[in-house]
């Protein structure tokens, strides 16, 4: 290309064997790229929240800024006493997000369609890409696994235990997880034990059966009763003292007669038994729970009196 033009040599060139000026050069043909796995030095496995994985990851980059001595460019600007700053909060979120895609496959870059951003990070452009947009405006990709539910798991809490679809659309700000909306779903049920106990399906109370002919029938006001005990209630006179209330109640009318009794036995219910029938007339129909006190009060009835008892 120095000389002129009359002095170009005028040989035809064969065929140029690309594989010979490759290995002339010593030049190497790229055919896949694979993801170099870097070591993890923190088990995120062993924290049950986000924020105690960026603290923790916050004091290991601390004591990394001190021992490299300003050799680590990264962590130059980083604070090595006193509280930590909001760029210290970012760069330990970015290495949480690292950890997070040291498990991006090749299939997964080429479905999905990621991008690296200025940081070596993956980032999920989507949809709404277009020529002005900046790598800034998008969502880092996270794999699917332990950082993943912790991360649904803080913004769950922090927007007050919201549905699965505000949670979603809250981490959809600033991470991208693949099939996202159906992943939330299933950590919120797997992880949120609150969740669970409210919108688990409530025992629906059984039919309740048609009214006996003798809630149905008229009669004259205890009639036909129902009986049952409930105490003790303690009673203070110059000592005190344990009393239980027998509770005669109207099958039809609904009213009500209270006698006090001093034990449950089944002498104490007959003595007040004769009280009640005293005052409201002696009933056709007398309904209990067949307690042992009320087993034993019918069979003496029975025996002197032709009431029915059930």
């Amino acid at each position: 290309m120095v000389h002129p033009l009359e002095r170009w040599p005028n040989e035809e060139f064969g065929e140029v064997v690309q594989e010979g000026i490759c290995m002339a050069l010593g030049l190497t043909t790229c055919t896949e790229i694979s993801c170099a796995k870097r070591t993890i030095i923190v088990d995120v496995k062993r924290f049950s929240s986000l924020q105690k994985l960026i603290r923790t990851i916050l004091f290991v980059m601390r004591f990394m800024a001190k021992v490299s001595g300003g050799k680590c460019k990264t962590l130059t600007d980083f604070t090595k006493r006193g509280s930590f700053t909001s760029s210290d909060y970012v760069q330990a979120k970015k290495l949480v997000v690292r950890i997070a895609q040291s498990e991006v496959s090749q299939e997964d870059l080429e479905k999905w369609g990621l991008v690296r951003d200025a940081d070596d990070l993956w980032k999920f452009l989507g949809r709404l890409r277009w020529p002005r947009s900046k790598l800034t405006n998008f969502s880092y990709s996270i794999c699917k696994g332990r950082i993943a539910e912790m991360i649904v798991k803080h913004y769950h809490e922090k927007m007050f235990h919201a549905s699965a679809n505000l949670t979603w659309v809250k981490v959809r700000q600033t991470y991208w997880i693949p099939h996202g909306k159906t992943y939330v779903k299933s950590i919120l049920r797997k992880l949120c034990k609150g969740c669970t106990r409210w919108n688990v399906i409530q025992f629906e109370q059984p039919e309740f059966p048609p009214s006996s002919p003798e809630r149905m029938t008229v009669n004259r006001p205890f009639e036909k009763i129902g009986v049952d005990l409930f105490g003790p209630i303690w009673v203070k006179n110059r000592t005190i003292s344990k009393r239980w209330v027998a509770l005669f109640t109207c099958l039809v009318t609904r009213a009500i007669h209270m006698e006090v009794m001093k034990n449950m036995s089944a002498e104490a219910f007959m003595q007040t038994f004769r009280g009640f029938v005293s005052r409201r007339r002696r009933p056709d129909f007398v309904l209990s729970d067949n307690a042992k006190n009320f087993v034993l009060a019918s069979k003496l009835i029975q025996e002197n009196s032709s009431l029915p008892s059930e």
